[in-house]
């Protein structure tokens, strides 16, 4: 696969980014505003509806698509061409009639559909990069990029949503329709631009060297799971990894995710488009964060385990600047403290990348090609299942508490875990140029570091 087949592949990922923000940013407000339950609980669901399919299927369906991941890729963006259509065409036919819960009820169960083809697509991108780019800080590079493109094209969702939603108005249905149809939109030009790919000869190779496991593929979703347990039990440092990815998702995304929507829509009291606002912060400050992080990530040496528990924990010191601000609201005059809000939550986004892609190429350059697929269903596992878990315990416990003191409580989660990491998380420079999967080719055990 050439650059440019690889660019095209990048397009569309960015496609399907456009829709999927878009779409989250709807359901988000709607839910906020129309939530039988209380507003955090109202936010819980959705992680909920989102981590169900990745506990049930994440860590057997990654095994699958290995070996044919642009026709699963296909597949994925095609069934969610489907469920966004059929969602808004029922909206179209019956949404006047529909009272707010089921609305509710309703965008949850296309939110679940949704949610099995994002599994396989992320799986089908996390597996390609590593094969493309087979040398350690290529990897990273690689993964890098891949953030870059789809946040380039993420960016133009606040913009349609601003323009869409007027300041302070409900969310209304109609709108939801329409949001609907433009992930659709995205959805088959991602399908569109994954058929323009052609194989190479390193894609052809690591299909061959995969194969060798495809007997698995016949084996019962128990047998998967039991098969992805020794697979883990294989790399003790992944391992770890994974663990300290759960406990920072748990101990981070709960507070977070409800804290952030109660921040701005209750403590500042700010209209719906703050959210688009805040998304622009967001991929700014991932944009800037990979920028960075790929200038300063030049070593030939790279220790991505020491790379991932950095960043845990300055990502979760960068919190409580943000909760410190946040007394001078009403103190100081409007237009200054907005900006230094933005600033401070910018570089907040800033440090995303750096955990996000440490983590993944910590995991691929630690472990062998024929396993990733597996590895990477477990990560998955680890960073949706933590998160919805970690919701729901905020909204059935922290309901009440305000959204400055549950950001501060998931900076504080994540400071915590960064130390803990920083401690145990011992990794060895990978100097090594030769790709991970001809690693295994050595006389080496599995799963013994040969990079040392």
């Amino acid at each position: 696969m050439s650059w440019t087949d690889y660019s095209i592949f990048l397009i569309s990922q960015a496609f399907s980014e456009v829709g999927d923000n878009l779409w989250a940013l709807g359901l988000k407000n709607y839910l906020f505003e129309n939530s039988p339950w209380t507003p955090a609980a109202g936010l819980a669901a959705i992680f909920v509806i989102q981590a169900i399919p990745v506990f049930l299927f994440g860590p057997w369906i990654s095994q699958k698509i290995q070996q044919r991941w642009r026709r699963v890729a296909i597949v994925a963006d095609t069934g969610r061409l489907i469920v966004t259509l059929s969602f808004a065409g029922f909206l179209f036919l019956q949404g006047q009639s529909l009272g707010a819960d089921s609305v509710v009820y309703t965008l949850l169960a296309a939110q679940f559909l949704l949610e099995f083809g994002t599994i396989v697509f992320q799986n089908c991108r996390h597996c390609l990069i590593p094969v493309l780019y087979p040398n350690a800080d290529d990897i990273a590079r690689a993964h890098l990029w891949a953030s870059v493109a789809s946040l380039s094209a993420a960016a133009i969702v606040p913009l349609l949503f601003s323009m869409s939603l007027p300041s302070g108005s409900k969310m209304q249905i109609h709108w939801l329709m329409w949001a609907a149809v433009v992930d659709a939109v995205t959805f088959a030009m991602s399908g569109a631009a994954l058929l323009f790919l052609r194989k190479s000869e390193r894609l052809k190779e690591f299909q061959t060297e995969t194969s060798d496991s495809s007997e698995v593929s016949n084996r019962s979703p128990i047998r998967h799971l039991k098969v992805g347990i020794v697979t883990v039990r294989k790399y003790p440092q992944v391992a770890k990894i994974l663990v300290f990815s759960f406990l920072y998702n748990f101990l981070l995304m709960g507070p977070v995710e409800i804290g952030l929507v109660t921040f701005l829509r209750k403590d500042l009291s700010l209209p719906p488009a703050s959210l688009a606002i805040n998304l622009v912060l967001f991929v700014g400050g991932l944009f800037a964060g990979t920028l960075v992080a790929n200038a300063m990530w030049v070593s030939k040496h790279a220790d991505h385990l020491r790379r991932f528990s950095h960043s845990i924990f300055w990502d979760g010191v960068t919190f409580f600047p943000i909760c410190l601000y946040a007394f001078l609201h009403g103190k100081l005059p409007n237009n200054l403290f907005f900006a230094g809000l933005c600033f401070l939550f910018f570089l907040h986004y800033m440090l995303v990348p750096f955990v996000k892609v440490s983590r993944l190429a910590a995991i691929q350059t630690l472990s062998q090609s024929k396993d990733w697929s597996s590895l990477l269903g477990f990560h998955a596992v680890a960073v949706e299942g933590a998160a919805a878990v970690s919701v729901v315990v905020v909204a059935l416990l922290l309901s009440d508490v305000s959204g400055t003191r549950l950001l501060a409580i998931g900076g504080l989660g994540a400071t915590l875990c960064g130390l803990l990491g920083i401690f145990l998380l011992k990794g060895h420079p990978i100097r090594s140029p030769e790709a991970p999967h001809l690693i295994r080719r050595q006389s080496h055990p599995a799963g013994v570091d040969t990079r040392e």
